[in-house]
């Protein structure tokens, strides 16, 4: 059991960077990020609550308050189900501490135990996080409270991650296995923060949509059979509201037993399942070695290309905006929704309809490749191996120009497919979408020239993990913040301006232009002894 609490400790201690508190000399980082971990969790809690609360008046006058109860539960299922998918194969299989692991004198499945309990706490989290704001909404609102459902309701709560974890372990195993065959391990990791992130994002936009008393009315009419469209909506409400002793012990077995099969099977075949997994096999296939010549450009920038391809957080931070972009650009595509009637709702407020939908376009395309720059920690990211690109044969600017391609190659083919796509799916006249064809081009080239700019003036070359550079360095945060306010401050200024919208773009595009032309001479003057020093 001590065993069993140290490994539990210890992990929890380094997933949270918890040891920070004991160092004087980054307990005040430590006590700052803490502190907004707690904000960001005291944010997701209100702000799901406040959805439920605005809902529940619908659902009580409607006389489905019950509903509430499915979505106590099904929101953290499915989510849970999705992150137990998305961590199995980094927390059971294949962890990074195996070796370490196997090599202390503690049994295997002490091992495995501590990897469970941790699974089961970050779903007690999330459960929290997720589930307990709309069943607190739900106990203040029902007519009759009864100290029953509160008890079966912690009851449930304890056992709701079984089922996603006995499941996630199942599809985990196959994804792992999938993932460790593929020569780039970590694309399956990719997709999925990828598909979490957008999966999140949607539904922001489908909660705020709640404002609308209408459109909530008419959600509310369509969501009223939720209950009996999954059996196991039906049980959870059965068991939590109605107290039926049958649905709640099949809600039990269905949880619990496929759990503690799990356990069994996997806990006797736990060292092996990894060991095979870990192993690398040589292959002896002879091939005649082809050479190819490459400009120096073009090879640091497949040099900078594969090393972006194997860091998945490098990947998540800076390519999210350009999915967003792109998720965003089919959406108008595929949708019904008339946009050209909101953005006509606009005339009531002064604003012309067609000059208000190019500003928004331009804002939105503005801010998603602005926070896709990879140059803004491209520099600070060589660490410790800096030296090696210092020794080579070319000039730094062919390095620079070698990273900036990569930043090139991130936000541009995306930004150019989507304006076709918002150009087809909006109905832009061929003028409006060579205006945002242009627009995309100088905050493509705007996006990398400034963020190698910043990671020049605030370079981080210490660095344990690659996190604390692409999530945490000063150059990173300046970039996103520089080039958030130079995607909107112009689109500020528009309706001010008398002048055509379409031409006052063209104009900050020929301002992004020169502006880059400039911090791109800083760079080849002294960026160049910035960097010889580093």
């Amino acid at each position: 059991m001590n065993s069993l609490f140290t490994l539990i400790k210890a992990d929890l201690v380094n997933s949270y960077k918890l040891n920070g508190l004991k160092d004087p000399k980054n307990r005040t980082k430590a006590i700052g990020m803490a502190a907004i971990a707690f904000l960001v969790v005291a944010v997701c809690f209100l702000y799901i609550g406040g959805a439920s609360l605005i809902i529940s008046d619908v659902l009580l006058q409607m006389q489905l308050l019950e509903v509430l109860l499915v979505f106590t539960f099904a929101l953290p299922l499915f989510m849970l189900f999705f992150m137990d998918v998305y961590k199995m194969p980094s927390i059971l299989f294949s962890f990074s501490d195996y070796d370490m692991l196997m090599s202390l004198p503690i049994k295997d499945t002490t091992v495995l135990a501590a990897k469970i309990i941790k699974l089961m706490l970050n779903g007690y989290l999330w459960q929290f996080l997720m589930g307990f704001p709309i069943f607190l909404v739900y106990c203040i609102k029902t007519p009759q409270l009864n100290i029953l459902t509160i008890v079966l309701y912690v009851l449930l709560f304890l056992v709701i991650p079984f089922l996603p974890m006995s499941i996630g372990s199942f599809v985990g195993l196959i994804v792992a296995r999938i993932s460790a065959k593929m020569r780039s391990k970590n694309v399956v990791i990719i997709i999925g923060s990828f598909v979490l992130l957008v999966l999140i994002m949607g539904i922001s936009f489908s909660v705020q949509n709640l404002a609308d008393k209408e459109a909530l009315v008419d959600a509310v009419s369509k969501i009223s059979g939720i209950e009996s469209s999954f059996f196991l909506f039906k049980m959870y409400v059965d068991s939590v509201a109605r107290f039926n002793i049958v649905s709640l012990l099949l809600f039990l077995a269905i949880f619990v037993l496929p759990f503690i099969l799990f356990i069994y099977l996997f806990g006797k075949s736990f060292k092996k399942i990894n060991s095979s997994m870990m192993e690398t096999k040589a292959k002896h296939n002879i091939k005649n070695i082809k050479y190819n010549m490459d400009s120096p450009v073009i090879a640091i920038f497949k040099k900078e290309l594969r090393a972006y391809t194997h860091c998945t957080i490098y990947i998540v931070n800076t390519f999210f905006g350009m999915v967003m972009l792109f998720v965003a650009s089919i959406a108008l595509l595929v949708s019904d929704f008339d946009f050209n009637s909101v953005f006509s709702e606009f005339s009531e407020l002064g604003f012309n309809p067609a000059d208000f939908k190019m500003v928004a376009i331009a804002l939105f395309f503005g801010f998603c490749i602005m926070m896709s720059s990879t140059t803004a920690s491209s520099i600070s990211l060589e660490g410790k191996n800096l030296w090696i690109i210092k020794s080579l044969p070319v000039k730094p600017e062919t390095i620079f120009m070698g990273k900036m391609m990569l930043g090139l190659a991130v936000t541009l083919p995306i930004g150019i497919i989507s304006s076709f796509l918002v150009y087809i799916g909006i109905g832009l006249n061929f003028f409006e979408w060579f205006v945002i064809f242009i627009l995309v081009i100088a905050y493509g080239f705007l996006s990398s020239v400034l963020g190698l700019f910043m990671n020049l003036l605030f370079p981080k070359i210490e660095f344990k993990s690659p996190t604390e550079v692409v999530k945490q360095s000063a150059s990173v945060g300046l970039t996103i913040l520089a080039g958030m306010l130079l995607a909107v401050l112009p689109m500020i200024i528009s309706p001010i301006v008398n002048v055509n919208v379409n031409l006052f773009i063209l104009l900050v595009s020929g301002v992004y232009a020169l502006l880059t032309y400039m911090i791109w001479f800083f760079v080849k003057t002294k960026g160049v002894k910035k960097f010889q020093k580093l």
